[in-house]
């Protein structure tokens, strides 16, 4: 059975959904941010997206059923682990609990595996953070270490080793 949604790239006229995806509070406190991003602000971020090198990049999460976009899900170069690729996912509050950030993430590791099955993946959160260390959890990943964040915020860096099964 096909997901009900859809991984696309994205493009500058996303930023609209970007400032809905990032203005509630309870997005804004696991990404330590103060505030929602301006238009400007948002066009920014997503033409620093746009950089990245296929297969790596940022990717619009849309429902199939109407193309409503609820977030998104990135896979890149990982800075901690040499060879890793980083996964991070974001949702909007409506999203939560359905298996959204899961299935996507599954589906950019079946992508990467299928080109590469001894890639490792790891992904970040804030401790405080459960609800993206339970995607972690259900992907199969598992604590490799804590560490202070660029911005000197305590972070937890999970990774799945190659070989692990995440269907």
């Amino acid at each position: 059975m096909p997901p009900q949604f859809r991984l696309r790239n994205p493009t500058v006229a996303d930023a609209p959904f970007i400032i809905w995806l990032d203005t509630p509070a309870a997005v804004r406190e696991h990404v330590l941010m103060a505030t929602p991003p301006t238009l400007e602000q948002a066009e920014s971020v997503i033409e620093r997206w746009l950089t990245f090198d296929d297969p790596y990049g940022y990717f619009i999460i849309e429902f199939r059923s109407d193309n409503r976009p609820v977030g998104w899900v990135h896979a890149k170069p990982c800075v901690h682990i040499d060879g890793a690729i980083e996964l991070g996912w974001r949702l909007h509050p409506d999203a939560w609990g359905n298996g959204i950030a899961t299935s996507a993430a599954r589906l950019l590791i079946a992508q990467f595996r299928a080109e590469n099955p001894s890639v490792m993946f790891t992904a970040t959160t804030l401790p405080a953070n459960e609800r993206s260390k339970g995607v972690m959890e259900r992907l199969g990943m598992t604590l490799h270490s804590s560490y202070l964040h660029a911005d000197l915020h305590p972070a937890l860096l999970y990774n799945l080793e190659p070989g692990i099964n995440v269907e």
